[in-house]
């Protein structure tokens, strides 16, 4: 992870862990660097400093992703990115997935340098339940490097600011990322596929599919399902006042 504690940070997060990941992460090393201040002056600081959006999540079906970024914002003390931004997202309805994530990144970028924002945290990530995939991750690289050098030719002069991209677990896995989720304590049940049921009617949903795949990989790093428990403060950069994916052992 970049830990560039200097300038305006923008978390581009689609409401589950990987962003929440990310997150606390931006928060942790903006903390360390406003030694100082105030509770309350780090509260304004961390508002100001580390802004969350909704991304890839253009579309209507997205809703429950997108009221997680609003949760997690809240929950973390971090600023939030709506509705104004909604404009510089539009993308083409025929457009399909990989057209709609390089549109909606390109516009991202545009928005951060007007923002003066010096680094984009993408948490996207190419790796399966224990494998990566190659030939993703060198369409996150490529796309990541062109849209940045593209935003950076469109902005204007008074907008104009070293932009950095930076997508820190592009080459993990899912058990990797739950194992970092364990060492932070992230409250996962921020995440928006949390309160997925199993149900018969709901075991092919989308959020039931992402619950199932994050419990597997987190079951596999050492967690303890019935370990979830409320605690009252977190460990690391982890959070108190929500649920923690527990302790390994």
């Amino acid at each position: 992870m970049h830990n560039d504690t200097k300038g305006r940070v923008l978390i581009l997060s689609d409401g589950g862990l990987p962003g929440l990941i990310a997150a606390l992460y931006a928060r942790e090393a903006c903390a360390m660097g406003a030694g100082g201040k105030t509770p309350e002056q780090l509260a304004a600081w961390l508002r100001e400093s580390v802004l969350l959006l909704p991304f890839g999540l253009s579309t209507q079906s997205k809703l429950p992703q997108s009221r997680a970024v609003a949760t997690q914002a809240g929950t973390l003390g971090l600023g939030l990115l709506g509705e104004e931004i909604k404009p510089l997202l539009t993308v083409a309805a025929h457009a399909d997935d990989d057209e709609r994530e390089g549109m909606e990144l390109l516009g991202v970028l545009l928005l951060a340098a007007r923002l003066q924002c010096t680094r984009v945290v993408w948490p996207v990530h190419a790796g399966g339940h224990d494998a990566v995939d190659i030939d993703r991750l060198s369409q996150i690289a490529d796309r990541g490097l062109v849209a940045s050098k593209f935003a950076s030719i469109c902005s204007s002069a008074s907008t104009a600011v070293g932009l950095h991209v930076d997508t820190p677990f592009a080459d993990l896995t899912d058990r990797q990322l739950a194992d970092m989720a364990i060492d932070i304590d992230a409250p996962v049940d921020a995440c928006w596929w949390w309160k997925a049921t199993d149900k018969a009617s709901d075991k092919s949903s989308e959020e039931q599919r992402e619950k199932t795949r994050w419990v597997k990989s987190l079951l596999a790093m050492g967690w303890k399902s019935g370990s979830i428990e409320l605690v009252g403060a977190g460990t690391g950069v982890g959070l108190g006042g929500g649920l923690s994916v527990g302790s390994k052992g």
